[in-house]
């Protein structure tokens, strides 16, 4: 028999994991403790974000995440998986401009580091950005 997943309260003094995947249309995040979920989000993209580069996709599922927990993320140490490996380096990049740079300014108030993950690996989240997906090439 097997029984449907349910989400855990969070516990402030253990450390959190959050992993993150964007498609074309759709964002997916989900937030773990102790390697059990806590919280999962998907959201549409609307017609500008839908423009934006493959990089700042993944990098607004970072911010959104941020900004959705920061009340689990803030002043705990948290570690954010994601399959695109250039986001460990943003934090060292000079001379951003537009929205890079508003995202930049956010995120040293969290204490976290980003990890690489295989896109194979992300079935969760994975999951939870290509929902949209499948109604729009369906519906169009």
């Amino acid at each position: 028999m097997r029984k449907a997943p349910s989400l855990l309260l969070p516990n402030p003094s253990k450390h959190f994991q959050v992993e993150t995947d964007a498609s074309d249309y759709v964002i997916g995040v989900v937030l773990y403790q102790d390697g059990k979920q806590i919280s999962l989000e998907s959201k549409k993209l609307d017609s500008t974000q839908c423009r934006y580069t493959i990089q700042e996709k993944e990098l607004f599922v970072v911010i959104h995440a941020l900004k959705s927990w920061h009340h689990y993320l803030y002043g705990n140490l948290f570690v954010v998986t994601t399959i695109h490996e250039s986001l460990k380096y943003f934090c060292d990049q000079q001379d951003l401009k537009g929205r890079n740079e508003r995202w930049a300014d956010l995120i040293p108030d969290f204490d976290f580091f980003i990890q690489y993950r295989n896109g194979s690996m992300n079935i969760v989240v994975d999951a939870l950005s290509c929902i949209y997906e499948v109604n729009i090439v369906s519906f169009t």
